[in-house]
């Protein structure tokens, strides 16, 4: 459930650090979207990656020195998450409130398409 997901009271405006962006993620889509497959994950320095397939597609999220970017890739064509919805414009950083905002993107996409 998003309800049991906690976000910090701080904004971390700096980023999770790779692992802890893992573990947010895959805390996230077990409770979310628990069909979904990890296909890769790697966590080096300030880079982390993390990509799952669900449903036909794949889900690719990472950042680079705290930025975060995310898209969908659906036969091989990429689709950043922003075409889908704007709103991860406002989620720039590898925090957990922007990380959060960019979870829930991914989740409606997929509930969208059904």
């Amino acid at each position: 459930m998003e309800s049991s997901m906690v976000v910090s009271q701080n904004d971390n405006a700096k980023g999770l650090y790779g692992w802890e962006a893992i573990e947010f993620i895959k805390q996230y889509f077990a409770q979310n979207l628990p069909s979904a497959e990890l296909v890769f994950e790697n966590a080096d320095s300030g880079y982390w990656c993390i990509k799952y397939y669900y449903q036909g597609a794949y889900i690719t999220l990472d950042s680079d020195r705290g930025s975060l970017h995310g898209s969908i890739t659906i036969d091989n064509k990429e689709f950043p998450l922003w075409q889908f919805d704007r709103v991860v414009n406002s989620a720039m950083w590898s925090d957990d409130k922007s990380m959060l905002i960019v979870l829930k993107t991914v989740k409606r996409f997929f509930e969208s398409k059904t």
